[in-house]
């Protein structure tokens, strides 16, 4: 029996709302000043997001990117 690693719900989210929006990984990289690897890499181990880095998703992508006193991440969109 094969174990599936759940895909984080940030990731998710972001994936979503760019697909709704028609933006590519390559438009988002670019936003951020950074690789398409570079964002692949960060998409697989989400914790690694520099701070920076969530607010020019969450602005290119018009949604509201929250971090929890515990850490926590969640991402809302108003689509």
């Amino acid at each position: 029996m094969s174990k599936v690693a759940k895909e984080h719900p940030l990731i998710a989210r972001i994936k979503y709302d760019a697909a709704l929006r028609g933006i590519s990984d390559k438009e988002i990289a670019a936003a951020m000043r950074r690789t398409e690897r570079c964002l692949s890499s960060r998409k697989n181990e989400p914790e690694k997001f520099l701070l920076g880095e969530l607010e020019i998703i969450a602005k290119k992508l018009k949604i509201t990117i929250t971090i929890g006193p515990d850490g926590t991440v969640s991402a809302t969109s108003d689509l």
